[in-house]
């Protein structure tokens, strides 16, 4: 996917195209919507991964014009590899939600930050050994063993507890 959205980054020419394909139906006409550019993931933010196959499962319904789309064409996923990344997003998902379980501008979120480390472990540790998820059973792994080490980090410390105390007289 990250292949894909590259190269559809890599020329004007070839941003162009696929904004035109996803605004002209196969009759030439307008369709209604505003166009969305694919998006490229980042190292440095932890959604971008979340955010940019869930864009590309929602750019995959767009209508293509073969012939213009020779070199795009080259780079389309298999309906094996469209499956691959809906079970990748349904993982993703829930890192997505322990990520904005840490964040928010209403007020302090610490006192939040091990519930979601545990909903995020219990999610992944359920699915880990799944047929379904085999594909990324390395990649659960290493998740696991990251979210582990976040959560062993707080033990050394007494302020997550005294978040959590402090919130239940915050609200």
């Amino acid at each position: 996917m990250l292949t894909f959205a590259s190269q559809e980054r890599s020329s004007a020419k070839r941003k162009e195209l696929f904004r035109h394909l996803q605004v002209r139906s196969d009759d030439g006409h307008e369709q209604p919507g505003a166009p969305l550019q694919l998006l490229i993931d980042m190292k440095v933010r932890w959604s971008s991964t979340f955010l940019m196959l869930r864009r590309a499962l929602d750019l995959r319904k767009v209508k293509r014009d073969a012939d213009k789309r020779r070199k795009i064409m080259e780079l389309e996923l298999t309906d094996a590899e469209w499956e691959r990344v809906q079970h990748l997003l349904s993982l993703l998902s829930y890192a997505e939600k322990a990520q904005h379980a840490f964040s928010t501008e209403q007020g302090p979120t610490l006192h939040t930050a091990l519930p979601a480390l545990e909903a995020l472990h219990k999610a992944w540790s359920s699915r880990k050994d799944s047929a379904k998820y085999v594909d990324f059973s390395s990649g659960l792994e290493a998740g696991l063993t990251k979210v582990n080490e976040y959560y062993e980090r707080t033990a050394t410390s007494d302020a997550h507890i005294m978040a959590m105390c402090t919130s239940f007289f915050l609200c």
